[in-house]
């Protein structure tokens, strides 16, 4: 099983609507649907396969129910690229310690692991639990143990479980299966009426790709945090304590257009509502264009990846200094990440929402992503000519 094999391909009817309206190849009619055919039959030297940047919009252009050429793209675009590279597999949290989230994990204080420790069993049945992913249990496990406005909700996070997404999006598929079929089987036996995720990503995996890969749902509802904050304020529960009084470009993660249309204007209210003055950009909604993550999991060598993430992020980076502004809101904590390679290079200042969020309904931030980006970057550093070595082993072997 692979992503090819998560649909019927025989029920595409060949109309080229998810690639005449792609935002990033602009293709005629007659070019998408021939595109389309061949990607179908497994061709791989179509502009398809070599352009796409795996941003999700295909999804939602295509008329047939169901059906998500993305995922399609996702199986021709890694056929090219082939085996994982060893700066893609890095990003892979599969419970062991040759990556970033292992790395990590061993720079932990002891005060931090206890409270791993105390996110690793199951919770008491409860209406609601918060779930804990891996970027929130790797950059703030004590923002979060500590925070006020989470709480009233238990929390649970075992350090070897993940949604998946690195791995999905990074084309490991069967890593991504590994630890996905693990989290899937653990949280199902979680007694609660609804899962809470801090992490945006953690919400979208958990809630939408699950239930495709695995034939079910799980046995609850899952929302994200923002929706959860959404509804605490509406019902009076929440005060603004620490107004965010700064302008700021409004910059979705892909998988927004995924989840409930209704979300991307509760996203909005909700950083309105905290005093955030929005700025809109030309790109967003089904023409968004990406932070580059996922297209960095095309590239054979660290120099390829690092060249088509930058290309994306300029698109991005443009969209924003014309949108009147050079700050940026981030739901997603792998667009926080992605783009902090390049931001100062353009003079962006980034604002990753959940603690940005957090700190106005009036919890105290001690653990900024901002530090805790700085931590990775020094440890990516250290694996870097690991991955030049790996990249020029590549380069030698083609």
């Amino acid at each position: 099983m692979s992503y090819v094999d998560l649909h019927d391909w025989d029920r595409c009817t060949r109309c080229g609507s998810c690639l005449a309206g792609c935002p990033v190849m602009l293709m005629d009619r007659a070019e998408a649907r021939e595109e389309i055919a061949g990607l179908i039959a497994g061709d791989l030297s179509g502009r398809a396969a070599a352009e796409c940047t795996l941003c999700y919009s295909c999804n939602r252009l295509c008329p047939v129910p169901g059906l998500e050429p993305c995922d399609l793209l996702q199986q021709r675009v890694l056929e090219r690229r082939g085996d994982i590279p060893a700066h893609i597999r890095y990003f892979f949290n599969d419970g062991g310690e040759g990556s970033v989230w292992g790395d990590v994990h061993r720079r932990m204080s002891d005060s931090q692991r206890r409270i791993l420790d105390s996110w690793a069993e199951p919770p008491p049945p409860s209406p609601e639990v918060l779930w804990v992913g891996c970027l929130a249990r790797s950059t703030s496990p004590t923002d979060v143990a500590n925070s006020r406005v989470l709480a009233d909700l238990p929390k649970f996070g075992p350090y070897e479980l993940c949604c998946g997404e690195p791995q999905y999006r990074l084309g490991g598929w069967e890593a991504f299966m590994t630890v996905a079929r693990r989290t899937f089987e653990t949280l199902s036996r979680l007694r609660t009426d609804r899962l809470v995720c801090y992490c945006h990503a953690c919400s979208y995996f958990l809630g939408n790709v699950y239930p495709k890969v695995f034939g079910k749902p799980l046995p609850f509802e899952v929302i994200s945090m923002y929706e959860w904050l959404w509804e605490r304020l509406q019902a009076g529960e929440l005060g603004l304590e620490h107004p965010l009084t700064y302008d700021a470009a409004v910059c979705e993660s892909c998988n927004l257009t995924e989840m409930n249309p209704s979300l991307a204007h509760k996203l909005r209210d909700l950083y309105a509502a905290a005093g955030v003055r929005l700025h809109e950009i030309e790109h967003r909604g089904i023409e968004n264009e990406t932070c580059g993550f996922a297209v960095m999991g095309k590239g054979q060598t660290l120099p390829a990846s690092m060249n088509m993430v930058l290309s994306e992020q300029r698109k991005k980076y443009r969209d924003v200094r014309h949108s009147g502004t050079r700050t940026m809101a981030l739901n997603c904590g792998g667009c926080r990440i992605t783009f902090g390679f390049t931001n100062r290079f353009f003079g962006m200042r980034l604002r990753h929402m959940p603690e940005e969020l957090l700190r106005a309904f009036g919890d105290t931030i001690t653990e900024p992503m901002s530090a805790a980006f700085a931590r990775f970057m020094r440890m990516f550093a250290r694996r870097v000519p690991g991955f030049l070595l790996s990249s020029r082993s590549v380069r030698h072997r083609s």
